[in-house]
């Protein structure tokens, strides 16, 4: 933890490159609040969880049932964390339908595994095209982006 041992870890607050990707993040996150409280309905109103492995949403695709590290953020963000130090990318799964990285707009068509770019501050993040909260997902996180 961060807070009880800060000489052990590094902190948002260390250096200001840390202090600006922090900042771009908490935006990031603030500009999902209307995506998350949609979510937080949905788990209150029928148990949702906010993070959901995929074979939530397909249930009907074999490979999603053996996917380990990936989730989706509701039905409409999917998330490829890189588990490996070092490492600038990821291999992973896209479900059926089409998928847009948040960063750089590329569109993967699932279904497939595919191995993507994943650097350090641009994590591999996917909007779901067909996805009911897709434009406005779009909207509000394009112009924190440039």
């Amino acid at each position: 933890h961060e807070g009880n041992r800060p000489a052990d870890n590094h902190q948002f607050y260390s250096d200001t490159s840390s202090q600006q990707f922090f900042a771009r993040m908490s935006n990031l996150h603030w500009a999902l609040k209307d995506y998350f409280s949609y979510l937080e309905e949905q788990a209150a109103s029928f148990g949702l969880p906010i993070l959901r492995h995929l074979f939530l949403h397909y249930s009907d695709d074999p490979h999603t049932y053996q996917l380990k590290y990936q989730f989706l953020i509701g039905e409409d963000l999917l998330f490829l964390p890189v588990i490996e130090a070092g490492s600038s990318s990821v291999k992973g799964y896209f479900p059926q339908g089409d998928w847009e990285n948040i960063w750089t707009g590329e569109t993967i068509r699932g279904p497939q595994f595919k191995e993507v770019s994943a650097p350090i501050g641009s994590p591999a993040a996917y909007y779901r095209k067909q996805g009911k909260w897709f434009q406005n997902l779009r909207a509000s996180i394009a112009p924190l982006l440039s």
